[in-house]
């Protein structure tokens, strides 16, 4: 029998951000004498990894991180007007701006094949604010979503998203 090892790292995608940290599952797994354990057995473990990997990570595959300023404005494929107040020293209005550091807490930007999409992960939603903040971003074609799978803190944060909405057909278009 060969003493395979698993590893845990090579399961995933080392470009993609886990939402927990899983050193404490490697250091279970490295304790394990796996020359005791049958080849079904290692299968199973590594098939077990390779789950719970998946599970940390809620983002599909082909999302990547983003560099871009964390703003809806920049989702519809503008420019921030906050960096051109920072910059510029002119004072415009964003969608970025304005909002408790509660609604958009944990914010990230995504580079995704459809464009960037904006996620946060707040513990608290006001009803009102999120109103005032999806109007906003209706007004620039955007789709805002709201769940309570939050890769941050799961079961107590909640996952907003924010993404271009789907075009709408016209009328040529399904002729």
């Amino acid at each position: 029998m060969t003493n395979r090892t698993v590893n845990v790292h090579a399961l995933r995608d080392p470009r993609r951000p886990l939402g927990a940290d899983v050193r404490p599952l490697r250091v279970a797994i490295e304790a394990l004498d796996l020359a005791e354990l049958s080849e079904a057995d290692r299968d199973d473990l590594a098939r077990m990894a390779a789950a719970l990997l998946q599970a940390l990570h809620p983002y599909p595959a082909d999302w990547r991180p983003s560099n871009a300023r964390a703003c809806p404005r920049v989702v519809a494929g503008k420019r921030c007007r906050l960096y051109a107040e920072t910059r510029y020293g002119i004072e415009y209005d964003c969608a970025c701006a304005g909002w408790s550091h509660t609604l958009l807490d944990h914010r990230r930007m995504w580079r995704t094949p459809a464009g960037h999409v904006l996620t946060a992960e707040p513990y608290h939603v006001d009803g009102e604010e999120l109103a005032r903040f999806v109007a906003v971003c209706e007004e620039l074609g955007l789709r805002v979503t709201l769940s309570g799978r939050s890769p941050y803190f799961p079961g107590a944060a909640l996952l907003l998203r924010v993404e271009r909405a789907a075009a709408p057909r016209l009328l040529d278009d399904c002729i």
